[in-house]
C-alpha cells in the first residue's frame, strides 16, 4: 500500500518501509536519507496534518491495526514526541497488546516525566500484565527529588532556571546600588536564594535529560521467557519466568545475555531478544 504526502509516497520494500519521490527511492536509516533529512523535516508537519485526520475516523470505527501504523509510519520519519508515544500506547492498548501499550507510555514519560495522562495510562496498563512486582521502596529524600522533577518537563525547569537567574543578577545591582542598607541586604539575601533556585532548576533539568540519555531499562516483550542464573543457555538454571509487559533494569551484558534486575531485587540473566529498550 502507498500513501502520498508532498510528492513522496511511503512503499514496503524488502520488509522495510521506504520513500519515494519522482522515481528515486530511499529508506529512513542512513544512506540517501540522510541528504534529504533537511527536506523531510520541512514536511514533517504537513504529514502529520495528513495524518491525524485520518487517524480519528480510524479509532472512530475502532480500527486500532490501521491506527497503530498510521502512528507508526510517523515514527518512521524521525518524529518522536511524548503525545504521539501516547496515542501510539492507546492504539496498543486498544489491540490488547500489553507490551506495546507499556512501552509506549514508558518512552512517552521517557521524554516528558510530567505527562500525568501517560502516567495514568501506564498503570492501568500494567494492572492487566501477569506479573505482580512489589517494588521495594526507595528512601523518602529520593522519592520527594524525584517527584518534584516530574512536575514539569526539562525545558520548563530550564526556563524557571534561567528566570531566575535574571531575578538574582537584578537583585546583585540593586545590592550594588542601593542607597539605603536596608534595600542593599533585601538584595543580597534575594540574590543568594534566587541563585540557589536556579541552580537547584538546572540540576532537576540536567537530571531528567541524563534520564532520557540512560539505556538501562526495558519492557519484556516476549510471552513468556526464563530468567537464567547465568548468561548460558545450557549450564544455567532457570530462577523464575516473566511475562510480557514487565518492566526490568539492566545491570549489564554479555553478548546476547543481559542480566537484569526487578524492581523487587531480584536478578537474573535473559536473552536480548526477549525485551526492548525503553
Amino acid at each position: 500500500r502507498k500513501r502520498t504526502m508532498n510528492g513522496y509516497h511511503y512503499e514496503d520494500w524488502n520488509g522495510k518501509r521506504a520513500y519515494v519521490r519522482n522515481g528515486s527511492r530511499f529508506d529512513t536509516h542512513g544512506g540517501h536519507a540522510a541528504e534529504h533529512r533537511e527536506e523531510m523535516a520541512q514536511i514533517a508537519q504537513q504529514i502529520i496534518m495528513q495524518t491525524v485526520p485520518p487517524l480519528v475516523k480510524e479509532i472512530c470505527a475502532k480500527q486500532w491495526n490501521e491506527a497503530v501504523e498510521a502512528w507508526s509510519s510517523l515514527l518512521d520519519l524521525g518524529i518522536e514526541n511524548a503525545p504521539l508515544y501516547y496515542n501510539l500506547g492507546n492504539a496498543w492498548y486498544k489491540e490488547n497488546d500489553m507490551a506495546h501499550a507499556i512501552l509506549c507510555y514508558e518512552r512517552a514519560l521517557k521524554i516528558d516525566p510530567s505527562y500525568s495522562d501517560a502516567a495514568y495510562n501506564l498503570e492501568f496498563a500494567r494492572a492487566g500484565i501477569q506479573d505482580k512486582i512489589v517494588e521495594v521502596p526507595a528512601f523518602f529524600l529520593t522519592r520527594w527529588v524525584e517527584s518534584l522533577g516530574h512536575l514539569v518537563s526539562s525545558n520548563v525547569w530550564v526556563a524557571i532556571a534561567f528566570i531566575f537567574l535574571v531575578l538574582c543578577a537584578g537583585m546583585v545591582l540593586m545590592f550594588l546600588l542601593a542607597r539605603s542598607s536596608a534595600a542593599s541586604k533585601a538584595g543580597f539575601i534575594t540574590a543568594i536564594v534566587s541563585l540557589v533556585l536556579s541552580v537547584s532548576a538546572f540540576a532537576l533539568a540536567g537530571v531528567q535529560k541524563a534520564d532520557y540519555n540512560r539505556a538501562d531499562s526495558a519492557v519484556v516483550m516476549s510471552p513468556v521467557c526464563s530468567v537464567r542464573s547465568a548468561p548460558s543457555g545450557t549450564n544455567a538454571k532457570d530462577l523464575f519466568v516473566l511475562h510480557e509487559g514487565t518492566k526490568v533494569e539492566i545491570v549489564d551484558r554479555v553478548g546476547e545475555w543481559i542480566n537484569i534486575e526487578l524492581s523487587d531485587g531480584r536478578q537474573g540473566w535473559m536473552l536480548s531478544s526477549d525485551i526492548e529498550i525503553i
